[in-house]
């Protein structure tokens, strides 16, 4: 890193310029991470079923490695299907370096690190790369502090979301190579164009998402500065030199090309008939950009009434910039219109919001007839299937970046401190109205999770047995998956999630596609057949040797569940709230 060469250069005395830094860092994390960080063990970030997904496959990757198991297809989970995990967010290159903590530690710790280091890393980043661009140590700081606690970033932590957090740390790495490529005086040899390909790969098998946006997003700025600085563009493609891209290119093809083959074509692989989302449910809404959610803040009883008729949840409703940030970036692409790099920028800025919107425009949840430019879009591969509201995420660097460079002409043209005091306040303005909510949102793991794992009183009558965990609903089987990853795999379950995809609007016709594939506490109610009929016929299907009901994760459960459990598998093993149930 550049800041810690300077430290070692420069002598001891600098080592408060790093700890200075890393204190401006750490002030948004304690925000997020407060309350977690007294209970890293069993207390963790977010608050949605995702982040128990992220920890299975956290620990996944070693323990397929080590134990001769496909590391991207398993049948631990829709057993006795299976599932391919490069058709889910797998976080294959996290695991290489977070796995092992979930050995050594437990899953929840091995979570919990790998956002710290995000947020931190994403915050050093931005530094550098503001850095790298101009700006004073002090501007470049505070950028690096405004990006990492920006509503994108913190409304995708409240979800658990692992995979949205981590990948734009691979996007920030690339762009500051590249940005070193536009500034440096030699040309980049093999080794770089090596790094962006690697960095790029390492996006790719974090999420499919993240990786197919970024590559819209650099074809999309790739056209607007050959549309407004032109002259820019071709002295870039000068520096990098033809080496470096045909490097970048031949490892990113090498890398990634086993899990494009496994994606469209390996077991249990993605079927495209299958939309993942329904369209125009999980996008911007015009509103979200001035009124704060409830991960911020400010939130309030008004604000909560308004956003509480948006689309989509709280990691959907990411668009949250403030009156602040507007100001500042009207006032910065007004003052830096006359550059033409910066009207890229600020167009850039301005087109990613409009494709955030999804295919028309959204107000209160309601939409209008009015065709944005992502109806356009829709049907490409692989893009089509992303969420519009994952492209504020681009927004919110090109704002950064674009109010940074302002503020540093400005200073540099200007010889007067009321002008620092004064582009200090506006930027701390903006940070204050971005600050997460406190308490920020954060989960606990059930007491009865020790039951089934190594060493509790039911972990033998389960370990190497298919088992049916008994949950609310499909979606919070993601809160046992951290569970499972804890029992170190020790047995397959009948449950998935994530697998097979299916639209919001398909969630109540699960039983229907997918005959009794789904065994849970609401749907079971439901059923039109009678309880004992019905626990037969999913037995029969999906081949369980055991049920596990955890009641923390889910509500009480029925009574005609319990009793139906009990005349097919006899009385249940309990250790406190934990029952086990064992088929004949």
């Amino acid at each position: 890193m550049p800041l810690i060469t300077h430290m070692l250069q420069r002598g001891p005395v600098n080592a408060g310029v790093v700890l200075a830094h890393l204190a401006g860092y750490l002030i948004p994390i304690c925000f997020v991470f407060g309350q977690v960080l007294l209970h890293p063990l069993y207390m963790y970030v977010g608050s949605n079923e995702d982040a128990g997904q992220f920890m299975w496959y956290l620990g996944w990757f070693w323990h397929a490695v080590v134990s001769g198991h496909h590391p991207f297809v398993t049948n631990l989970e829709n057993f006795p299907g299976g599932v391919n995990l490069m058709a889910n967010t797998s976080l294959v290159a996290e695991a290489i370096v977070f796995g092992p903590l979930l050995y050594l530690v437990n899953s929840v710790f091995a979570f919990n690190c790998l956002l710290f280091a995000d947020m931190l890393t994403i915050g050093l980043l931005a530094t550098l790369i503001l850095r790298k661009l101009g700006c004073r140590q002090w501007l470049a700081l505070f950028g690096g502090i405004l990006l990492e606690t920006c509503p994108y970033f913190i409304n995708q932590l409240v979800d658990g979301h692992a995979n949205l957090v981590t990948g734009p740390v691979f996007v920030l790495a690339i762009l500051y190579l590249i940005v070193r490529i536009a500034k440096a005086a030699d040309r980049p040899n093999a080794w770089t164009g090596f790094m962006i390909g690697l960095l790029a790969a390492l996006m790719f098998y974090t999420s499919l998402e993240v990786f197919a946006v970024a590559v819209l997003i650099a074809l999309l700025m790739s056209l607007l500065f050959l549309l407004f600085d032109t002259g820019e563009l071709v002295q870039f493609l000068k520096r990098a030199s033809v080496r470096t891209g045909v490097s970048a290119a031949v490892t990113i093809t090498v890398l990634i090309s086993p899990g494009i083959y496994l994606f469209f074509a390996g077991p249990f692989h993605f079927q495209s008939n299958l939309p993942l989302m329904p369209v125009d449910q999980f996008v911007t809404d015009l509103l979200n950009l001035v009124i704060p959610t409830n991960a911020q803040w400010l939130h309030n009883h008004a604000t909560d009434q308004v956003t509480s008729q948006f689309t989509g949840g709280l990691s959907e409703q990411d668009a949250y910039l403030g009156l602040p940030a507007l100001i500042l970036l009207v006032w910065a692409a007004t003052l830096l219109w006359r550059i033409r790099y910066a009207r890229a920028l600020c167009a850039g800025t301005l087109l990613i919001v409009i494709l955030s919107m999804g295919s028309q425009l959204h107000l209160l949840g309601m939409s209008d007839q009015l065709q944005l430019p992502w109806s356009l879009l829709v049907h490409l591969p692989l893009i089509g299937n992303a969420l519009p509201s994952r492209f504020m995420l681009y927004a919110f660097l090109l704002f950064i970046l674009v109010a940074s460079l302002c503020i540093e002409r400005v200073l540099s043209e200007g010889t007067q401190r009321w002008q620092t005091l004064y582009a200090a306040g506006w930027l701390g303005l903006v940070l204050v109205t971005w600050l997460p909510a406190v308490p920020f949102w954060h989960q606990t793991v059930p007491a009865s999770a020790k039951s089934i794992e190594p060493g509790g009183k039911l972990y033998q009558l389960l370990a190497g047995h298919p088992t049916a965990i008994i949950c609310l609903d499909y979606w919070h089987f993601g809160y046992y998956m951290g569970i499972l990853a804890d029992t170190h795999y020790a047995f397959p379950v009948t449950n998935v999630y994530g697998f097979p995809y299916t639209t919001a609007s398909m969630a109540n016709q699960l039983e229907e596609q997918f005959p009794n594939q789904f065994l849970f506490t609401n749907q079971f109610k439901d059923s039109k057949q009678s309880p004992v009929n019905q626990l037969k016929n999913y037995i029969a299907t999906r081949k369980p040797e055991r049920f596990v009901y955890l009641d923390e994760f889910a509500a009480d459960m029925s009574a005609s569940l319990e009793q139906a459990l009990t005349i097919v598998c006899g009385k249940p093993v309990t250790d406190g709230s934990a029952m086990v149930w064992i088929v004949p």
